[in-house]
């Protein structure tokens, strides 16, 4: 084999090179651009919870946390059709759940949303329904339970929420995003603070 042969084969087995590195970090950014944008739509819909306190609506719309579920009353943001440009707030339910695999229908993650009253207008779109990427290979909520001192640690991460009618004080997401072509995988945690949940309404003291 003439010295050229040996350089051109030397130089394309570094170019494969660089360009196999180069996909691979293009896959994984892609990896983290879906998963910021699944956390960041769990954040704003946990941090815009709309508790509510007394009625009937408290007994139909409670915070339900289980582990690969989670559906709570929040403050949405809906459009009028007629006025595309006009966005204001409305009160609703927002579910996110792990839909398994079924009919040809691949798992995933989806996001489900309805006002809890009605729009008079018919331009305003009352429900809806969304699918995270197929990248997004698992997720999985968790809810603090505190313990006392000395048990160690302080807060423990359990799979259910029990308090239906309270809010929990931060809810944690471990999600897991899945490359389709190479099979790698990413597992990322984020822990989202609720501040309806961190306040503790005082007892009335007796007279």
């Amino acid at each position: 084999m003439s010295l050229s042969a040996i350089l051109a084969t030397a130089l394309y087995g570094l170019l494969w090179t660089g360009v196999g590195a180069w996909q691979r970090v293009r896959r994984r950014a892609e990896l983290y651009q879906t998963a910021r944008v699944v956390f960041e739509r769990i954040e704003t819909d946990l941090q815009n919870e709309v508790p509510l306190n007394g009625g009937a609506l408290k007994e139909l719309f409670p915070f339900e946390g289980a582990q690969r579920r989670l559906a709570f009353p929040t403050a949405l943001q809906v459009v009028d059709a007629a006025q595309a440009s006009h966005e204001r707030r409305a009160v609703g339910e927002v579910t996110y759940a792990w839909k398994n695999a079924e009919n040809g229908r691949p798992a995933q993650l989806v996001r489900n949303w309805a006002l809890l009253i009605p729009e008079s207008s018919k331009d305003i779109q009352g429900r809806g329904s969304e699918a995270f990427p197929a990248s997004v290979a698992a997720v999985s909520f968790g809810y603090p339970s505190h313990q006392n001192p000395p048990a160690l640690p302080l807060i423990v991460w359990d799979g259910h929420w029990e308090e239906l009618h309270k809010v929990p004080e931060a809810v944690r997401i471990d999600l897991t995003l899945k490359e389709p072509e190479s099979g790698e995988e990413l597992m990322l945690e984020k822990i989202v603070q609720i501040w309806q949940g961190r306040i503790r309404v005082k007892p009335e003291s007796s007279t």
